[in-house]
């Protein structure tokens, strides 16, 4: 059964960031990264078989790389505002 996990962000070998996930399902945001600069995540899960706890570094990580998107909007037929009293 799933105990707890920590996700670390790595910059090169160097710890950017680390947090903890308190639900596995739900998605996880982190916040604070730079764009254009290359990320590397790591894992780390505990989990319980029935006897005693077990840490397990996940083995595979994922490469990433935050890139800045802007979105232009063209073409506007009207605009309108809207107030609530």
């Amino acid at each position: 059964a799933y105990v707890s996990a920590k996700t670390q962000v790595f910059h090169g070998d160097k710890l950017v960031k680390e947090v903890d996930i308190e639900n596995p399902a739900k998605e996880q945001v982190i916040s604070g990264l730079d764009y254009y600069t290359p990320y590397t995540v790591k894992t780390h899960l505990t989990y319980n078989l029935g006897e005693n706890n077990e840490e397990n570094t996940e083995t595979s990580t994922q490469d990433f790389q935050l890139e800045y998107k802007k979105i232009e909007i063209k073409d506007i037929d009207s605009v309108e505002l809207y107030g609530k009293e």
